[in-house]
């Protein structure tokens, strides 16, 4: 049996041109993101998750500008980062009491409707099991990080984010359901 050739192999991302250029400019790339975003943690956050797409990227050519490929993929995970802040304040409301859920019944409808939604949100979240209500209610209503939750409960980023699924599987599928708690 022949030992395969080396430029026929696929090479480990530790050793590719990106992660060196990722290596060599990561102190910048969190600095870059942290004015970006204004939040260090969730610049950290972004710069793992630069590391991530970087690594799932596969065998490619060579690039002319690894850093700016670097720096292209960290900016554009802040923009979407910011997308979905802009969009976690419209839905935050702050306790579960203040959550008001909008409505797309016609407009005669839409008070009652929208009554209604909320009733059954809050009620959709009232009967979560109690660690997947806390770690919804932290997100939602206090704007923690994943890893902020975690630490507090003392559980994994993955179970957060398992919980977190969950929650949100339960709660569309209890208010599209009207209550039926089947849904969930």
């Amino acid at each position: 049996m022949t030992e395969p050739n080396s430029e026929s192999s696929p090479q480990p991302f530790g050793e590719s041109q990106l992660f060196n250029a990722f290596h060599a400019c990561v102190k910048e790339l969190k600095s870059f993101l942290t004015r970006r975003v204004g939040c260090p943690e969730a610049a950290a956050d972004i710069v793992q998750d630069t590391y991530i797409r970087l690594a799932m990227r596969g065998e490619q050519p060579r690039h002319t500008n690894p850093r700016a490929l670097v720096f292209r993929v960290a900016a554009n995970l802040a923009t979407d980062h910011a997308r979905h802040e802009r969009m976690r304040e419209k839905l935050d409301a702050g306790s579960i009491d203040d959550l008001v859920v909008a409505s797309t019944a016609p407009a005669p409808d839409a008070a009652i409707a929208a009554k209604q939604e909320d009733r059954l949100f809050k009620q959709a979240i009232a009967a979560l099991p109690e660690k997947c209500r806390m770690v919804f209610l932290l997100r939602m209503s206090q704007e923690l990080s994943y890893g902020q939750i975690a630490d507090r409960l003392g559980i994994s980023i993955s179970a957060v984010e398992k919980h977190m699924s969950k929650a949100i599987i339960h709660c569309r599928g209890y208010v599209e359901g009207r209550g039926d708690a089947s849904h969930g």
